[in-house]
């Protein structure tokens, strides 16, 4: 049997009391902390209220922190103070404890408002991020897309380009070699023996530059 279950096993008990959850203000039996056993919602208030739990809002056990809403009113829960008062022999609630009951029960309901607005604004920066995300990952894949387009787009250029580069290489070899040939046919005379053609150069250049004069001294 654990600690925070009855004898038949299936009824949580208040670590507090040792008692199930009952009709009584204040019965129902929760998780405020990090425990794994519950407590009444009255004898969590009656803890907070106590002597050492005011100065001190957290678990003796585990050390965190109170959280969480709680089932029981301020009527009931000063209903249910004045009867363990007068079982104890007093006379019931004045007003400056029904007035700092009023105070605590305030915070606390304060302190669950502000814990909610935690909560709310740690839920839409996580729905935002989410969303920035999703966003990231549509961007990266539409530029990934249009990357891999203009490198198929490139490669099919450049293989239109070299499908066309023998064919222009036959034709400048072919107009070379008909205009060579048409210069030979052209003006060529019988061929220069090898050992004369500097020679008959030099002849050439000095006739173009003496004029007819110096041809006929020659």
């Amino acid at each position: 049997m654990s600690a925070s279950t009855s004898d038949a096993g299936d009824a949580p008990l208040c670590r507090v009391c040792w008692e199930e959850e009952d009709e009584r203000p204040g019965g129902h039996i929760a998780l405020h902390c990090h425990c794994t056993t519950g407590v009444h919602d009255r004898c969590l208030l009656q803890w907070i209220l106590s002597e050492n739990g005011r100065d001190n809002l957290v678990c003796e056990l585990c050390t965190g922190r109170w959280q969480g809403a709680i089932s029981v009113s301020i009527a009931e829960l000063a209903e249910q103070a004045a009867a363990y008062k007068r079982a104890a022999g007093g006379s019931g609630l004045d007003e400056a404890t029904t007035a700092e009951l009023a105070a605590a029960l305030e915070q606390m309901r304060e302190r669950n408002q502000l814990l909610a607005a935690a909560l709310a604004a740690a839920e839409a920066a996580e729905a935002a991020r989410q969303r920035d995300f999703e966003a990231m990952k549509r961007i990266a894949r539409r530029d990934r897309n249009e990357f891999l387009a203009h490198l198929r787009g490139a490669r099919a250029e450049r293989r239109s380009h070299l499908r066309w580069v023998p064919a222009a290489l036959l034709v400048l070899l072919g107009a070379f070699c008909a205009g060579a040939h048409w210069q030979q046919s052209q003006g060529a005379g019988p061929p220069v023996p090898r050992g004369q053609a500097p020679a008959a150069a030099a002849a050439a250049a000095i006739a173009a530059a003496s004029g007819p004069s110096a041809v006929g001294r020659l």
